[in-house]
């Protein structure tokens, strides 16, 4: 999914600094709009966001980002992810429900670990 013509803003940035140097972060912008593009890659971060891309819906969606040490402190594990629920419109006018979760975790013993990355849209 590609950031449609309603891009995120930072203006629902929380910010919790805790008395070991870290900061955690929580970060919900509301609505936005995105553009559902097929995925060409086994990449799940490949860019798919050029303007050759063939477009399969637009729609909005309500996100949600997490992070429990955004500075890398370095005195926990850290975990991080967002969270997207919505919807977008064919070209036919068909609407489908639009889902994803991703979740990663780095600690210094175990490294980067994705812990969940999925989605739906139908």
């Amino acid at each position: 999914m590609c950031e449609g013509p309603n891009p995120a803003t930072t203006d629902a940035v929380q910010l919790v600094h805790l008395p070991n140097d870290v900061t955690v972060v929580k970060v919900n912008p509301g609505v936005i709009s995105i553009v559902v593009v097929p995925m060409e890659s086994d990449d799940p971060f490949a860019d798919a966001c050029g303007p050759d891309v063939e477009v399969i819906a637009m729609g909005s969606v309500n996100i949600l980002v997490n992070d429990n040490d955004a500075g890398g402190s370095g005195t926990r594990t850290n975990v991080w992810g967002d969270t997207g629920n919505g919807s977008a419109t064919d070209t036919d006018g068909n609407t489908y429900r639009v889902h994803w979760h991703a979740k990663v975790q780095y600690s210094e013993q175990q490294g980067f670990r994705v812990l969940t990355f999925g989605g739906s849209f139908g």
